[in-house]
């Protein structure tokens, strides 16, 4: 069972998404293309320019940040919540 405030949460949440939703399908398009503005927009032209290679990037420094921790890991350790 769910307690009151989680019901409230659930609903709050789920009325705001509705709304959010509401708004953005009449706003999407000129929203993006304010984003993307091919002669003035400098987010626009650097992902035209590098695409995915700052995605790579990130995921490079995460992997290596996750074997070094993991590397440390102590097998035996008993994990308690």
């Amino acid at each position: 069972m769910t307690s009151k405030g989680m019901r409230l949460f659930i609903w709050g949440f789920v009325l705001l998404w509705v709304a959010v939703m509401i708004v953005f399908s009449f706003a999407d398009l000129s929203l993006s293309k304010a984003i993307y503005n091919e002669e003035h927009s400098l987010f626009g032209q650097f992902f035209e320019n590098f695409g995915e290679h700052p995605a790579f990037i990130v995921l490079f420094i995460a992997g290596s940040i996750l074997f070094s921790t993991a590397r440390h890991d102590n097998p035996n350790a008993v994990f308690r919540a």
